[in-house]
C-alpha cells in the first residue's frame, strides 16, 4: 500500500470534465434553466442534467480508482480543509455578500468560518470523510477476494442504489440521496474494483452508447413521472440512482478505455486536472450570486439556443477563472511556507501529520 501510483491523464481529463459538469449542474439550477414543465426547453435542459449528473458519482470513482492503491496523506486533508476549503469560503462568501449588495450577513459569515463543522459543502464533508476512512476502507478491500468484494458491492448498489431509488426515501438506511458517506464509500468501492479486477471488454464507442442511452432513460423518467407526480419526477436523478450509477461507470469505461494521450498533454491535463476541487470550493462559496448576478444566465434560459450558449460560456469562464485563482494562491502558499519551514508551528504541523500515518501503517502490519 506504500507504491506510488501513476496518473491516467485520461482519467485526470475526466476528472476536469466532472468538475465541469457539476458547475453546468449548478448553472441550471442556479439559472432558472429547470423550471420549465412542458415543451422543448423541458427536454434540453434537463437532457443537459442526465448528461451533467454523473459529475458527483465520477469523482468518487477516480478517487476509488486511485486511492485503493495509494499511501495515505495526512496533509492531504489538512491542505483540503484549511487551504483549499476554510480560505476560499471565507474570501469568496465575503465576495458574494458584497455582489449582492445586501451588505454583510453575519450569520453566513460565521458559517463561511467554519465550513466544516456547519456543513456549509456537504460534498466536502462526505470527501474528507471518505478520505480519512480510506486506508481502512482499503485494509477490507485488500482482505477480499474478488468473489467477496463484488458480492459486498451488490449489496451496496442493493440497499443503498435500488432499494431507495424504487421504494420512499424514507424506507431507506441512508436517506441523504447519495450525498452522505454510505454513498460515497459504495462509489469508492466500485472504482477500487475496476482497478484491481476490470478487464476492458468494450470498445470506447460502445460504453459511450450507454452513457447516452441512460442520458435518454433519465428525460424519459422525468418527463412519464412528471405526468404523475411532480414532487417525485426527479427520483431517478439521484447520484445513487441505478441508472446513474450505469451511466457514470459507462462514462469511466469511455475515459479508461481511451488511447493513452502523449506526454506533453498528459503534463498539461494532470497540472490543470489537480486544481479541480479548489473549483468546486470557490464556485460554491458564490452559488447565490454566480450564475444570476455575474453571468445573468437567468435571463437567457426562456430561448434554448442562448440558454445552452449561456449556461457553456459562464461554465467556461468561471473554470478557467478558478483554476487561475487557486494556481496563484499554491503560489503564494509554496512562498509562505518556505517562510514558516524552520518555525514551531510547522514542527507542530508535520508532527502530528507524521504520528498519524504511522498509525495507519501499522493497520497494514497487523
Amino acid at each position: 500500500m506504500s507504491k506510488k501510483v501513476s496518473r491516467n491523464s485520461n482519467i485526470e481529463l475526466l476528472r476536469i470534465i466532472s468538475m465541469l459538469m457539476v458547475l453546468v449542474l449548478h448553472c441550471l439550477s442556479g439559472g432558472g434553466a429547470l423550471i420549465y414543465k412542458l415543451g422543448a426547453r423541458l427536454y434540453v435542459y434537463w437532457w443537459l442534467e442526465a448528461l451533467a449528473i454523473v459529475a458527483v458519482d465520477i469523482f468518487v470513482l477516480i478517487s476509488g480508482y486511485f486511492l485503493c492503491e495509494s499511501k495515505f496523506k495526512a496533509k492531504n486533508v489538512f491542505k483540503t480543509a484549511v487551504g483549499g476549503v476554510w480560505i476560499y469560503s471565507i474570501l469568496f462568501s465575503l465576495l458574494a455578500m458584497k455582489i449582492a449588495g445586501e451588505g454583510i450577513n453575519y450569520g453566513l459569515l460565521i458559517k463561511a468560518c467554519v465550513p466544516i463543522l456547519t456543513k456549509k459543502y456537504w460534498f466536502v464533508n462526505s470527501y474528507i470523510l471518505l478520505y480519512i476512512l480510506s486506508p481502512y476502507i482499503n485494509k477490507l478491500i485488500h482482505s477480499l477476494t474478488k468473489k467477496q468484494f463484488s458480492l459486498l458491492i451488490g449489496y451496496f448498489i442493493l440497499f443503498f442504489s435500488i432499494r431507495p431509488t424504487v421504494f420512499p426515501l424514507t424506507w431507506s438506511q441512508d436517506g441523504t440521496g447519495g450525498m452522505g458517506i454510505i454513498g460515497f464509500i459504495m462509489l469508492y468501492c466500485i472504482g477500487a474494483w475496476i482497478r484491481l479486477y476490470y478487464k476492458n471488454g468494450k470498445k470506447t464507442y460502445q460504453w459511450l452508447m450507454i452513457y447516452l442511452l441512460c442520458s435518454f432513460l433519465l428525460v424519459v423518467s422525468k418527463v412519464g413521472i412528471l405526468r404523475i407526480n411532480e414532487n417525485i419526477s426527479t427520483k431517478f436523478y439521484s447520484y445513487v440512482s441505478p441508472i446513474v450509477l450505469i451511466e457514470a461507470v459507462a462514462l469511466f469505461f469511455v475515459f479508461l478505455s481511451k488511447k493513452a494521450m502523449n506526454k506533453k498533454a498528459g503534463n498539461l491535463i494532470n497540472k490543470i486536472a489537480k486544481h479541480s476541487f479548489s473549483v468546486y470550493i470557490i464556485h460554491f462559496s458564490m452559488m447565490s450570486v454566480l450564475f444570476t448576478e455575474v453571468f445573468h444566465v437567468n435571463t437567457y434560459v426562456a430561448h434554448i439556443g442562448s440558454g445552452v450558449a449561456a449556461v457553456f460560456v459562464s461554465v467556461t469562464i468561471t473554470y478557467v477563472v478558478c483554476t487561475i485563482i487557486d494556481i496563484i494562491k499554491d503560489y503564494l502558499f509554496e512562498k509562505i511556507g518556505l517562510l514558516l519551514q524552520k518555525s514551531c508551528l510547522n514542527r507542530v504541523y508535520n508532527n502530528i501529520c507524521l504520528k498519524w500515518e504511522k498509525q495507519l501503517d501499522k493497520l497494514y502490519e497487523d
